[in-house]
């Protein structure tokens, strides 16, 4: 842009000069040529300036109010941008004070919305730039480092409901690393990505308990969770803030849980040791046992298929009292065709129900004797052979135990 023809700059204003749209190899060099400017006004100049590439306008140096009312308009190198203070009131209501270079904001000013809004701070090339300070009629306020009117660097943004984050920002959004200190006493240290809790950090509840470890979109993706009283610790892998996948589990006083979760629950494959020493081993769903597991007792070994919690389907029993089952199981009972060991050596084949010999079946005693036949509630009832120990043979009816 050129300076008009037949214009004449009044004596008292600084000398400007022609500046031109010139490729420049690193400095100002080659970006203006010396010329006397005659009668050109803010405006025309704002424009000339404006256009020129933002690489020319970096490299030329700055030269303020006080620099020329001190040394008068000859102390402007040749090349040199003057930078004036002055007062702009806008067609909006907006005012802005401080220093430009013709009517674009550039320097040290203040801009005051109509609406209520301040920024007070550096400028250039009429866009927030470098450090300043932004605060919004509705109670948020940042200030901080901003680059071509956006929040970015390191600033601190206050919030309207007392929340407040220190830390890194790019493009008007959190990011990078930063500490948040919310208004309900939680608060988090970390990283940010695209305005969101993401990367590493640790995020400190209110009441004392801690997560440390991954996020992702501003929940828990793998780490540590503690109460605050250290009773309770998880360290694994989340999902949408709930235990998800591979994680141990410890509450002190229940139980440790080593194994898979989903949606907060114990869900696949895992170990439990409860407080008492008991232990399961196996297929868990929605927090129970369930599919394939051996539970272990101080009295007993149980290891069967499993549904809601309780032991369904084929699976086998082995108590420390020499008691020994291996057959089905209803309802945690035995139940369906098995065998039965006892500890004397009484040992029974055949049919169960609700955990009682019924049906038909055989029950052979330690002492060689046996019956075979029917049973009812455990104990043999209708028809059946007993051979006593000394050979003898009875064939009939039975009652409550008893021959008729």
């Amino acid at each position: 842009a050129r300076a008009s023809a037949g214009r004449t700059l009044a004596p008292q204003h600084v000398r400007m000069v022609q500046l031109e749209e010139v490729p420049t190899d690193g400095g100002v060099a080659a970006a203006a040529a010396a010329a006397a400017a005659t009668g050109v006004s803010a405006e025309d100049f704002a424009e000339a300036y404006r256009r020129l590439p933002e690489a020319v306008r970096q490299a030329m140096p700055l030269v303020t109010s006080d620099v020329l009312e001190t040394n008068g308009p000859d102390a402007l190198p040749e090349g040199a941008i003057p930078v004036i203070e002055q007062t702009i009131k806008y067609a909006t209501g907006d005012t802005y004070t401080g220093e430009t270079i013709g009517t674009i904001r550039h320097g040290v000013g203040v801009h005051q919305c109509e609406n209520g809004d301040v920024y007070e701070g550096e400028w250039r090339d009429d866009l927030r730039h470098g450090e300043g300070c932004m605060t919004f009629a509705r109670g948020l306020e940042y200030k901080g480092s901003w680059v071509r009117d956006k929040a970015e660097g390191d600033g601190v943004c206050t919030y309207e409901n007392g929340d407040v984050y220190d830390g890194e920002w790019k493009s008007d959004q959190r990011w990078g690393w930063g500490v948040f200190d919310m208004a309900s006493g939680d608060s988090y240290e970390g990283q940010w990505f695209g305005n969101a809790i993401e990367g590493k950090g640790r995020y400190t509840y209110a009441d004392g308990a801690y997560f440390e470890g991954e996020f992702r979109d501003g929940r828990r993706l793998r780490g540590t969770y503690a109460s605050a009283d250290g009773r309770v610790e998880y360290v694994g892998a989340w999902k949408d803030g709930a235990r998800h996948g591979h994680g141990v589990y410890h509450e002190t006083g229940r139980y440790k849980y080593m194994g898979e979760w989903a949606d907060d629950m114990r869900h696949g494959a895992g170990k439990c040791v409860f407080a008492d020493g008991v232990t399961y081993e196996g297929s868990w769903a929605d927090d129970r046992y369930a599919g394939r597991g051996k539970l272990t007792t101080h009295e007993e070994t149980l290891e069967c298929e499993w549904v809601d919690g309780v032991a369904e389907g084929a699976g086998t029993l082995a108590a420390t009292s020499g008691e020994t089952y291996a057959g089905t199981f209803k309802g945690g009972v035995y139940h369906g065709v098995g065998t039965w060991k006892g500890p004397e050596g009484e040992r029974y084949e055949g049919h169960f129900v609700q955990g009682k010999r019924h049906g038909k079946g055989r029950c052979v005693w330690a002492d060689g004797s046996s019956y075979t036949g029917d049973w009812t509630n455990g104990r043999r009832h209708g028809y059946g052979v007993c051979v006593f120990a000394d050979g003898v043979k009875y064939k009939g009816e039975w009652e409550d135990d008893e021959w008729v």
